[in-house]
């Protein structure tokens, strides 16, 4: 083998565990910030607040709280895909790839919901921008598992 197929090999390789840690940090993003919003900024109540102009505070806060739940709730699901796949991977388990894949569509689809999904008064129920926040985790787990093809690929002797 060469030099510079033992070294594209190895830098695919690498790639896969970082791009992995890049998604999970991402996700841990995604997850703090509707909390972070909640406690600081309000613009999921403001959200809330432009939807329903005659709700009470109360009420306001209740919505804006379930909106919340449900951004940190599959953000922390997330979570454990990314520590699955990480440890999966970590040991070389032959199902890494394919259960990256799999939880890839799980978080798009995720994030095509949040980006979507109206109701009642709302355009869309999730906010815009936390909408699009739980697409970046989906741009790292893209790059993990085309990686992880590469990968598989690069480590497969010849004629298999």
């Amino acid at each position: 083998m060469s030099n510079r197929t033992q070294t594209d090999r190895t830098q695919r390789t690498r790639a896969v565990p970082t791009a992995l840690w890049i998604g999970a940090g991402l996700t841990l993003f995604c997850a703090l910030a509707p909390l972070l919003d909640l406690a600081l900024t309000g613009a999921i109540s403001a959200h809330v607040r432009a939807a329903y102009p005659a709700w009470d505070a109360a009420t306001v806060s209740t919505e804006a709280t379930a909106i919340t739940a449900w951004l940190v709730g599959t953000a922390v699901l997330g979570l454990v895909g990314w520590g699955v796949t990480i440890r999966a991977t970590a040991k070389g388990r032959r199902w890494a790839r394919p259960t990256a894949a799999a939880l890839l569509v799980a978080g798009l689809v995720v994030a095509a919901t949040n980006l979507s999904l109206g109701g009642e008064a709302y355009d869309v129920i999730v906010p815009t921008a936390f909408g699009l926040l739980t697409l970046l985790p989906t741009v790292a787990g893209l790059v993990a598992v085309l990686t992880m093809g590469g990968a598989s690929r690069a480590a497969a002797p010849v004629g298999a």
